[in-house]
């Protein structure tokens, strides 16, 4: 017994890092996720790390490594593995280190986990949903015991900035030849430090030459990433010619050059369109990332491990098929060995603070397959800021002393109970107001982004579960499967119960199925938490419900 129990992995640590793709740490410099102590080999003190660009020898995979970070000078002997979860919860490119000794300070791992050409291609729907890497690295001893299992959540995220100005460039025809024009972008209202210039220069002005523009990078304190998209506007302000780039900038004056926007033939044989009162007009777009936002520890769980929340479970690839209706890819990455590792130092520091740099979720803005992708994530940043300003609503909901300004068009297009309301006769409908009494605020303002825009904030179990009512009340069958997804991967011991009753309530049998299925195989577990002894004296009918189909698949 005790021989099996020392395969079981001790430690296991889930790694969610947001905007991935917008990492501009090169091959010398990883960054690494919250720290993390693992009671039972011996209270040491780890962390993760990961080179998004690989090392300086190779530069063409992600490299992942385990280090320990505590003082203490006794070495620690451990096994580990490190993976990638995909939107279906299996485990991809799953790389297995046995037997290796953990002096302070030292790490560990792989140094060629994934290619990034497969990661940012092939692969990229699979384990970047939403530009997020999920990490799993499970860590055990030969005398880890059943009681010692945990779960670790940590979360790291990258702030990103994006922006868009326009450039005018009036009486450009009357431009001398060799000009040079430029213009500069600053990182921030609040930071006086200029980022990068742009510059058009009109080399060898003739009838057939060519427009581009060049973006320098003028900042000396620090590396960053920009996606840079430089666009040709017509008198009616609509694109027509664009060109854009993903650059790594690590030092002053680096530069980047657009393949050509146009011919100046081009642009004088449609003068009225292109050039209207001769004023050539750019729109540049922006997205800038430097530093990170949060990194932190979420959660600690303690007990068995649970199937649905170690891997992300095979309802999430349905639910991300939903919610970004692109085609979940199936990998072929997954490989079960033995690595030689490759130990690297811990020198790099832990980034701690929070920022206040502008989050965006977006996916990257570049890749090819995506202007499609890229057409619905401005759909959807431009229906949100439709519900946050409000603009030409023409119906309000009340919750307690708020108010909240909506467009019946999208409540009729999204939930069936509310078609059904606003298209009759109804007193709400005369008043162009709808009380929500048995809500709470922060609930509905969540339903409401869902519905503008097919996307929700992460969330923990709890908020979950009122989601899934409002969403069960108002017929949002998208957002309650999603709310179901989430609350499928957030069983433990403590919340079973919670879960149980919420799937019985509202008769979801599959959810119940789950609860249930979790609540037999750690039926001694969760009988002796103190939640389970709650959940009794609130809910006595299902708990002797559930006791009694446990003893009956026993007997």
């Amino acid at each position: 017994m005790a021989k099996h129990a020392s395969k079981k992995p001790v430690f296991t640590v889930i790694w969610k890092i947001k905007n991935f793709s917008y990492s501009w740490h090169d091959e010398n410099c990883p960054f690494h996720s919250a720290e993390f102590t693992v009671d039972s080999l011996k209270d040491t003190t780890w962390d993760l790390s990961i080179a998004p660009r690989g090392e300086p020898s190779d530069g063409k995979s992600v490299s992942v490594y385990l280090q320990r970070c505590d003082n203490r000078d006794r070495s620690v002997l451990i096994n580990f593995n490190f993976a990638l979860l995909s939107t279906d919860g299996s485990l991809q490119c799953s790389r297995k280190i046995n037997r290796q000794w953990f002096r302070k300070g030292r790490g560990y791992g792989i140094p060629d986990l994934i290619d990034r050409e497969e990661l940012f291609g092939n692969q990229r729907a699979n384990l970047l949903p939403l530009d997020t890497l999920t990490l799993q690295c499970c860590i055990w001893s030969r005398n880890t015991a059943p009681e010692e299992l945990a779960q670790c959540f940590l979360t790291t995220q990258i702030g990103v900035q994006q922006n868009s100005f326009i450039w005018s460039i009036k009486k450009f025809s009357s431009l001398l030849e060799n000009q040079e024009l430029i213009t500069v972008y600053k990182y921030s209202s609040k930071d006086k430090k200029n980022l990068f210039a742009v510059n058009l220069i009109l080399e060898n002005y003739k009838f057939d030459s060519e427009i581009s523009i060049n973006f320098i990078s003028i900042l000396e304190d620090r590396p960053y990433l920009g996606k840079l998209k430089v666009s040709l506007l017509d008198a009616n302000g609509t694109a027509i010619n664009s060109e854009q780039n993903e650059r790594l900038f690590l030092r002053n004056d680096e530069h980047w050059e657009t393949p050509s926007l146009i011919t100046i033939s081009n642009l004088m044989a449609h003068k009225d369109l292109y050039l209207p009162n001769g004023e050539l007009v750019l729109q540049i777009d922006c997205s800038i990332s430097h530093q990170i936002v949060m990194n932190e520890l979420e959660n600690l769980i303690y007990g068995p491990i649970s199937t649905y929340t170690a891997n992300l479970l095979t309802e999430t690839a349905k639910q991300y098929t939903t919610l970004t209706q692109n085609p979940i890819l199936e990998s072929e990455c997954s490989q079960e060995q033995t690595s030689a590792c490759k130990e690297t130092q811990t020198e790099i520091p832990i980034v701690k603070e929070i920022n206040s740099i502008v989050d965006v979720q977006q996916p990257n803005l570049t890749s090819s397959p995506s202007e499609m992708s890229s057409s619905s994530n401005s759909l959807r940043s431009d229906l949100q800021c439709l519900y946050e300003e409000g603009t030409l609503y023409d119906f309000t909901l009340r919750v307690a002393t708020e108010n909240l300004r909506v467009h019946k068009t999208v409540l009729c297009a999204r939930s069936p109970v509310f078609k059904a309301m606003l298209t009759s006769n109804m007193k709400e409908t005369i008043n162009q107001v709808m009380d929500i009494p048995d809500l709470e605020i922060d609930v509905v303002r969540r339903m409401l982004v869902f519905m503008y825009t097919d996307t929700v904030d992460d969330i923990g179990w709890e908020t979950a579960s009122k989601l899934y009512a409002a969403a069960d009340k108002y017929g949002i069958v998208s957002l309650k499967n999603f709310c179901c997804t989430i609350l499928k991967s957030s069983l433990c011991i403590a919340n079973v119960g919670e879960i149980l009753s919420l799937a019985n309530l509202y008769t979801d049998e599959d959810l119940k199925k789950l609860a249930f299925d979790f609540f037999r195989s750690n039926d001694k577990q969760v009988i002796c938490s103190a939640e389970w002894e709650d959940f009794m004296k609130k809910d006595v009918q299902l708990a002797a419900d559930m006791m009694r189909l446990i003893y009956l698949k026993k007997t």
